[in-house]
C-alpha cells in the first residue's frame, strides 16, 4: 500500500509537468521571439534574417546560407553592383548565421522558401562538413524538425530538446506576463556584417606555421562516412527544398587563411547538386583582406562579392 501511495502521488505530481511540456510541443512556435530568445548571438543576425524574410516586402532574388564566413565574406551590395554592370536586377540576401551546423542552414532555408521566391541560393562550404548540429538548433527549430532530426543518432537530440524547452517556456511566460519588448523589425535589406580592421600580417605567418607544425587527424574511410551522414541529410533536405521550387543552387567554397588548396575530387558530392565556385587563391592570400584567420574584412569581403557576381550574372541573365 505504502508504495503505491508514492506511485500514486508521484504521478500526481508529475501529470501536470507532462501536460505542461506536452502543451509546449503542441503549440506552433512563435519563431521571431525563438530568434529574439538569441538576441545577443551573431550580431542579432537571426532577428534580421526573420524580418527580411517575414516582414520585409522586398523580393529576395539571391540568397546566402552558411556560418560567420558568410556573414562577413559576402557583401550584397556589391553582388547587387556586380549586376547592375551587366544590367542586372536583383535583390541579394545574406543569410547566413555564426558558426556551423546544416540543420541550422536547413531552418534557414525553410524559412526562405516559405516566404520567398528566390531564382538562386550559394551555400556555404569550408573545409570540411561539420558532423554535429548548430548549438542554436534547439531553439529555433519547429517541434518537428527537434523530435524528428533526419538522424536518430544526433548526438545534439538531448541537447536540443531540452533547448526547444527552455525556449518554449520562456515565450510562454513572457505572454502571460507581457513584459517581452521584441526588437523592432527591420527595414534594412542587407545583413552583412561590416569590418574595417586588418588583422596584423605577422599573426598570419604565425598561424600558419603552427597549423604547418601541427599533426592533423585524418578520418578513417568508416570515420568519414559516419561523420558525413548527418550533415549531408541536411544538405538533400537543402537541395530538395530548391527543386522543388525550381531554384539554382552555388556552393561557394570560403575557406580559411591558413587552409590548403581543395583536394581533386574534394566537391564531387556537391557538384550532383548544383555548381561550386571556389573562392580565388588571389583573394584568399592577401593579408590586407582578413579580419582574422577565419573571416574577411570588408575589403576581402568587397573583392570576394565581386568576383561571385560575376560568376552568378552569367548564369542569371541566361536562365
Amino acid at each position: 500500500m505504502a508504495r503505491r501511495k508514492i506511485f500514486v502521488n508521484l504521478t500526481l505530481f508529475l501529470l501536470p509537468v507532462i501536460l505542461l511540456v506536452l502543451c509546449l510541443f503542441i503549440c506552433p512556435l512563435d519563431r521571431k521571439q525563438a530568434y529574439y530568445f538569441c538576441n545577443n548571438d551573431c550580431y542579432n543576425k537571426g532577428i534580421w534574417n526573420y524580418d527580411r524574410l517575414f516582414h520585409n516586402p522586398a523580393a529576395v532574388d539571391v540568397a546566402f546560407i552558411g556560418s560567420s564566413r558568410t556573414c562577413l565574406g559576402i557583401m550584397e551590395s556589391a553582388v547587387e553592383d556586380g549586376f547592375e554592370q551587366v544590367h542586372l536586377n536583383a535583390n541579394v540576401a545574406n543569410l547566413a548565421y555564426c558558426r556551423w551546423g546544416r540543420n541550422m542552414d536547413h531552418v534557414t532555408a525553410q524559412m526562405l522558401f516559405a516566404n520567398k521566391k528566390p531564382k538562386c541560393i550559394v551555400v556555404e562550404l569550408h573545409e570540411e562538413e561539420e558532423r554535429l548540429g548548430h548549438i542554436d538548433f534547439g531553439y529555433v527549430a519547429d517541434t518537428h524538425d527537434v523530435l524528428m532530426p533526419v538522424l536518430f543518432f544526433d548526438q545534439n537530440y538531448f541537447s536540443d530538446l531540452y533547448k526547444a524547452l527552455v525556449v518554449r517556456f520562456d515565450i510562454l511566460k513572457h505572454k502571460i506576463l507581457g513584459d517581452q519588448k521584441l526588437a523592432p523589425v527591420s527595414d534594412e535589406l542587407h545583413g552583412y556584417i561590416h569590418f574595417n580592421g586588418v588583422i596584423d600580417p605577422n599573426e598570419l605567418d604565425q598561424m600558419v606555421k603552427r597549423d604547418r607544425e601541427r599533426k592533423h587527424y585524418e578520418d578513417s574511410k568508416a570515420e568519414a562516412w559516419i561523420n558525413r551522414q548527418f550533415p549531408d541529410a541536411y544538405l538533400e533536405k537543402i537541395c530538395a527544398l530548391a527543386k522543388a521550387h525550381d531554384c539554382k543552387i552555388y556552393f561557394l567554397y570560403i575557406p580559411g587563411y591558413c587552409s590548403l588548396p581543395p583536394k581533386e575530387g574534394a566537391f564531387k558530392y556537391y557538384e550532383q547538386y548544383g555548381t561550386v565556385l571556389v573562392t580565388p587563391p588571389d583573394i584568399l592570400r592577401e593579408k590586407q583582406n582578413w579580419r582574422d584567420g577565419d573571416h574577411f574584412n570588408d575589403s576581402g569581403a568587397q573583392k570576394l562579392s565581386a568576383w561571385v557576381a560575376g560568376q552568378l550574372a552569367v548564369w542569371y541573365k541566361n536562365k
